[in-house]
């Protein structure tokens, strides 16, 4: 079964592969949905927090063709209710391992191309653990591809 990836208590997945979740995750995201439907937000990334039964709707216009794709306006939904739309920063945060968001026959991007890009930075000699924290964010991201050599894009 499709899991997405996995930070903390939360699961991000690709709007495509809604319907590889089990039944029950399933049903959260279209009730989620269910409060967003007057307000005309489109997302293509679903973060569900599993501690508070959440579920977060993001826009990733980027996500089919940059390599780690950067996250846009996103509305959270808690007990059927949508909250306000937080709005996108000057330095956004970004997706890393993109090809875990989606299926292997996913066909917007090379999912295999994704994975060797993720085999590449993490056990690239150059990349630091303690990067870790701050690499979800864009330009500090760029300082890591500048060190390591690898291009963005």
């Amino acid at each position: 079964m499709f899991k997405g990836k996995k930070i903390g208590n939360c699961t991000y997945l690709h709007k495509s592969a809604i319907s590889l979740l089990s039944e029950d995750l399933q049903i959260l995201i279209q009730s989620s949905l269910q409060a967003l439907a007057h307000s005309g937000h489109v997302s293509d990334i679903v973060r569900i927090d599993s501690s508070t039964s959440s579920v977060t709707f993001i826009d990733c216009p980027t996500f089919d063709y940059l390599q780690e794709p950067l996250a846009g306006n996103s509305i959270k939904v808690t007990a059927g209710i949508a909250g306000k739309v937080r709005k996108a920063t000057a330095n956004p945060q970004i997706y890393h391992h993109k090809w875990s968001f989606v299926s292997s026959d996913y066909t917007g991007f090379n999912v295999e191309k994704s994975m060797a890009r993720s085999i590449a930075w993490t056990n690239h000699p150059l990349f630091k653990k303690e990067d870790s924290p701050m690499i979800g964010y864009l330009n500090y991201w760029n300082k890591v591809l500048e060190r390591l050599g690898m291009a963005n894009g």
